[in-house]
């Protein structure tokens, strides 16, 4: 056994999937979702990232409020108006909103004027089953 091997051991000890119960669990998996206030972006976003790597999320003593502290100026932090501030998946707009959400908000207006013109149209069955495809079938289901 080499050195490499002692410390990485494959599959040598699986995760256990089972509970005391017997029931399997599930790993959960979650996906890192902004969490815009507002609309705006918030410094307590999973993420928001500050480039001078200066904040600190810190928990307040008297009312235990979570709050973002940065050490570069030695204040709470002012988020998006900071320069340094960025988001890991480039949601972050210049005028400090959450790309995110307006990115949303298009997709489901988009999606309702596609459900609209296909109860005008009265298309047939196929072309309609083409498209819950693409669209969904639920989403065709709750509108038509």
């Amino acid at each position: 056994m080499s050195r490499y091997d002692r410390w990485n051991k494959g599959d040598r000890f699986p995760r256990r999937t089972e509970t005391h119960g017997g029931e399997e669990r599930k790993p959960v998996h979650r996906e890192n979702e902004p969490s815009p206030v507002n609309g705006r972006c918030s410094n307590t976003c999973p993420l928001f990232w500050c480039t001078k790597r200066a904040y600190q999320v810190r928990r307040d003593p008297k009312t235990g409020r979570k709050f973002v502290f940065c050490t570069w100026i030695g204040d709470e932090c002012i988020g998006a108006s900071c320069q340094y501030a960025t988001c890991k998946m480039n949601y972050l707009l210049p005028d400090g909103t959450c790309g995110y959400v307006k990115q949303k908000t298009q997709s489901v207006a988009e999606d309702k004027e596609i459900f609209e013109d296909l109860v005008k149209e009265d298309l047939d069955s196929k072309m309609k089953d083409v498209i819950s495809k693409k669209l969904g079938k639920k989403k065709l289901d709750d509108l038509i």
